[in-house]
């Protein structure tokens, strides 16, 4: 009498499976696959004339890169790192007393009470400092007034917006120390 096999026919074609699978993914493949062997003697020469031209265009354009670089690199190594180098600071203070903005310019005040006066004034620093870059600097008052309010702030800020801008606040980095049990003093 015939007897069934004991082993599943699974066990047999489960593995076989993942071979044909294997081989039809290496099959899909094979068209994005480049051959090592040697350019066939069937090309024209115009397409490798085309190709070496190509590649003499790329390496000209990497050339003309390495030497814009090169000389960024230059100038990044000429230039000072100090601030006075680089910048032509103009100290502008805060009145206490309204708020308002002025400079001393050959030893007269010279407030600043619009868009145009700001604009005057960063046009004669340019003249004056052709080769730096021009930068503000604007003190706030040394006693405690309530001014600038936020608003004339703003404002100062809108009139210089087209140059680096540093605000000088001497109170808003001093905090009472703490008294703490067991400290001597």
């Amino acid at each position: 009498m015939i007897h069934p096999p004991r082993r599943s026919v699974t066990r047999f074609f489960v593995p076989f499976i993942d071979v044909l699978i294997l081989l039809f993914c290496i099959f899909l493949l094979m068209p994005f696959v480049q051959s090592t062997a040697e350019p066939s003697l069937e090309k024209d020469s115009d397409e490798n004339s085309f190709s070496q031209q190509a590649i003499r265009l790329q390496i000209e354009q990497q050339q003309n890169e390495i030497e814009q670089l090169r000389a960024n690199l230059e100038h990044i190594q000429t230039r000072s790192d100090r601030p006075q180098d680089r910048f032509a600071v103009k100290i502008l203070e805060i009145d206490s007393g309204d708020g308002s903005l002025f400079t001393f310019e050959n030893g007269k005040k010279f407030t600043i009470n619009s868009e145009a006066d700001s604009q005057n004034l960063m046009d004669r620093q340019r003249q004056k400092y052709p080769e730096k870059e021009p930068f503000v600097l604007i003190l706030y008052p040394r006693v405690l007034s309530g001014y600038p309010e936020q608003g004339q702030i703003d404002r100062y800020q809108d009139w210089f917006r087209d140059y680096p801008i540093a605000l000088d606040r001497p109170y808003t980095m001093i905090k009472k120390p703490e008294n703490r049990k067991g400290n001597i003093k």
